[in-house]
C-alpha cells in the first residue's frame, strides 16, 4: 500500500526561496568503483525486543574510485530540467531516487520500505555523503516500530515487518537518476543547486533471525 503525497513542502522551500541567488557546484558522473553493503546490528533479535526498536541496519557506500563522490537524499534531488520556483511531488522520485530496503519474511511475502522524506541520512540529518576516494561512509536505516513519524514513507508497513519469528533475507537498493540537488543556506538566503551522483547500487543479501 503506498500513501500519496501531493507535494514535497520541503523541495517547494527550497525551490521558491533565494531562486534569483541559485548557484551550481561542477558536474558529477556516474563512478566506477562505488559500491553499497548492507549490515545488522546483529545477526539474532529477540521478539519482545522488536516494537522497541532493536532492529537496524547500517548502509555503507564504498568508493574505491579516484574521485570524491557527493551522494544526496532522495528528499532533495531534482530533475536535470528543474526550475527555481516549481515544486516536485513525493512521487516523482518513485523509479528515480529512492533508497529501497527490500524484506523477504519467513511467511513467504515480500515487503519493500521506502526511505521517507522527512529526513536525511541518519544520523544527523545529513543531506549529502561526500565520499573522497578509499573511503566509506554509512547511514542508518531502522525505525521498525509504531510512531516512527516520517523515516519511512508507509511506517506503518515498517512496524509490522519484523514481527514473526524466523529468518530473514534484506537486501539494500540505492537509486539516483536526478543529476541536481537543492540545498537552501539560510545565512545567504539562497538556494543553492549541486550536481551529485547518479547511478544505481544493490546490496548484497543479508540474513537475520528474530527469535
Amino acid at each position: 500500500m503506498t500513501r500519496r503525497i501531493p507535494v514535497a513542502p520541503l523541495l517547494a522551500a527550497l525551490l521558491a526561496a533565494g531562486c534569483g541567488g541559485s548557484r551550481t557546484d561542477a558536474r558529477q558522473r556516474p563512478h566506477a568503483g562505488v559500491s553499497l553493503s548492507l549490515v545488522s546490528r546483529a545477526a539474532t533479535f529477540e521478539l519482545s525486543q522488536v516494537p522497541r526498536g532493536t532492529v537496524g541496519f547500517t548502509a555503507l557506500i564504498r568508493n574505491d574510485g579516484k574521485t570524491t563522490v557527493t551522494v544526496a537524499h532522495p528528499s532533495i534531488c531534482l530533475p536535470a530540467g528543474a526550475m527555481p520556483g516549481k515544486t516536485r511531488r513525493f512521487s516523482d522520485a518513485h523509479g528515480n531516487s529512492e533508497i529501497l530496503l527490500t524484506i523477504w519474511r519467513p511467511d513467504g511475502t515480500t515487503v519493500t520500505l521506502r526511505d521517507g522524506f522527512l529526513h536525511g541520512f541518519d544520523p544527523g540529518n545529513r543531506r549529502l555523503l561526500t565520499i573522497p576516494p578509499a573511503t566509506s561512509m554509512g547511514f542508518d536505516l531502522g525505525w521498525f516500530f509504531e510512531n516512527a513519524r516520517g523515516r519511512w514513507e508507509t511506517d506503518s508497513d515498517a512496524a509490522k515487518v519484523f514481527l514473526s519469528k524466523g529468518g530473514y533475507r534484506v537486501r539494500l537498493l540505492l537509486r539516483n537518476r536526478f543529476p541536481r540537488a537543492a540545498l537552501h543556506d539560510e545565512a545567504a538566503e539562497e538556494t543553492r543547486l549541486v550536481d551529485v551522483w547518479t547511478g544505481e547500487l544493490e546490496s548484497p543479501e543479508i540474513s537475520v533471525a528474530v527469535m
